[in-house]
Order: structure tokens, then C-alpha cells, then sequence
């Protein structure tokens, strides 16, 4: 027995280095791969870097919102504020309105005069002519009853005609 036991232990202990052996050479092995696929990986500092400087741009511009007397305001305030401010605006464009309104009217006003003095003008114009052609018309009736009275009396004279 002790024959078996001293042959079978080199046997057990030969095997036991064996599988030792493989399991370091696997674990070797394994830590090489790892090596050589974290030399292979790629750099993602520069990503991270940017995606940190957006993360803090986008922290910093949440902070300055929760900061706004805007997000403090009750949704009715913020109606009442919102309709102040239209009204503003509004305010604004009426009073512009209202001095557009203003210079047009004026401007017709400057237009209707001028057309108010062309037609007077014109008026004057047509009663100048009718007063010259009745004028006209007036000498020439004396001058046809003056050419009347002569060949009855004959004296052109009004005068003489008594």
C-alpha cells in the first residue's frame, strides 16, 4: 500500500502542477487580452471633456432660470404681468398710430386746400370770362343801338337825342 500511495502521490502532484500550470497560463492569458483591449480602446477624454463643459453650461443656465422672479410667480401673476407688459406694447403702437393719424390728417387738410384754391380759382376764372363776354355782349347791344339811334336821328349822341 504504501508502494501505491508513494507512486500515485508524484501522479496526483504532477497533475496538480499541470492543471496549476494551465490555469496561470489561462489567467496570463486573460491578462494580456485585457492589456492589449485597453490599448485598443479608443481615447474618450476630449468627449467627456465636452460633454462636461455642456453639463455644467446647461446646470449653470437651469440655476440662473430657478433664480427668476419669473418661476416664483403664481400662474395668475404671471397673467397680470404678461397683460401689463401688452399693454405697454400696445401703448406704444397707439400712440404711433395715433400720430400717423395725425400727420395724414394734416396732409389731407394741406391736399384739400389746395384743391379748395384751385376751384376757386377756376371759378373766378369762368366768372371773369362771363363777365367779360357779357361785358362784350353788353357794348356790342349800345354799340348796335347806338348805330340804331344815329341812322334814325342821326346823332350818335345820347345827348343830342333829347
Amino acid at each position: 500500500m504504501t508502494d501505491q500511495a508513494s507512486l500515485s502521490a508524484p501522479s496526483d502532484a504532477a497533475t496538480a502542477f499541470e492543471e496549476l500550470r494551465r490555469e496561470v497560463s489561462l489567467a496570463r492569458a486573460a491578462v494580456e487580452g485585457l492589456t492589449a483591449a485597453r490599448e485598443r480602446m479608443p481615447g474618450y477624454s476630449e468627449t467627456l471633456s465636452a460633454m462636461l463643459a455642456a453639463l455644467r453650461d446647461v446646470t449653470q443656465r437651469i440655476g440662473k432660470i430657478e433664480h427668476s422672479p419669473a418661476v416664483s410667480l403664481s400662474p395668475a401673476a404671471m397673467a397680470a404681468e404678461i397683460s401689463h407688459a401688452s399693454e405697454v406694447a400696445r401703448a406704444a403702437d397707439q400712440k404711433q398710430l395715433h400720430d400717423t393719424r395725425d400727420e395724414l390728417l394734416r396732409a389731407i387738410g394741406r391736399i384739400d386746400a389746395m384743391v379748395d384754391h384751385g376751384r376757386a380759382a377756376h371759378h373766378q376764372r369762368r366768372l371773369l370770362v362771363s363777365t367779360g363776354l357779357a361785358a362784350t355782349a353788353d357794348m356790342s347791344a349800345i354799340e348796335l343801338l347806338m348805330t340804331m339811334a344815329e341812322e334814325i336821328t342821326g346823332s350818335r349822341s345820347i345827348l343830342e337825342l333829347r
